[in-house]
């Protein structure tokens, strides 16, 4: 019997040599960075409406020449960090229209802006043409195809777009005339 209790207790000292250095061991090697949590994520373009005018005086949608808002334009300025900026001029919308949101959709090079109205009650028999400022911000640098889309396209206009390549800091301008 006395064989037995020295065999626990030699037992018990080789287990705590080969226990005590493993919890010591995995304290130090099992406590590092997780390597998986580093996998780069890919960020998507953000589009912010940072400015609207106020109505610039109603529409003869019959007669836009003689109105003086017979052209739309798209200002644009690249800054090479991300940050593309547009000033749409002359966007036609609803004149009672209490807000406006914008939205943006990016395929295959494509960026597809749709600037749309919001009603808190209901749209009047009226438009009017707004100054309507934006930033694209995380966009990547590329060659895109710029489309905007305001509430009311003009039946008979060529669509608002326009090739862009933002490889280095750009600035320009892109116009369309209304029919």
């Amino acid at each position: 019997m006395r064989d037995n209790k020295k065999s626990k207790f030699v037992f018990s000292i080789i287990g705590g040599f080969i226990i005590i250095p493993f919890i010591i061991l995995s304290t130090f090697f099992g406590c590092g960075e997780d390597k998986s949590t580093n996998i780069p994520v890919e960020v998507l373009p953000q589009i912010d409406l940072t400015s609207i005018s106020e109505c610039k005086g109603l529409l003869d949608v019959n007669n836009l020449k003689a109105s003086g808002f017979n052209q739309t334009c798209v200002e644009f300025t690249y800054d090479s960090t991300g940050l593309l900026y547009l000033r749409h001029t002359d966007m036609t919308a609803n004149c009672c229209a209490d807000s406006f949101s914008v939205n943006i959709n990016m395929e295959d090079g494509i960026i597809e802006i749709v600037e749309e109205e919001i009603f808190l009650i209901s749209p009047c028999h009226c438009i009017c043409p707004y100054d309507i400022e934006l930033e694209i911000t995380d966009l990547a640098p590329g060659t895109y195809t710029i489309s905007i889309t305001e509430p009311y396209q003009h039946p008979g206009s060529p669509p608002l777009e326009f090739a862009i390549n933002l490889a280095v800091p750009v600035s320009g301008q892109f116009c369309i005339y209304r029919e």
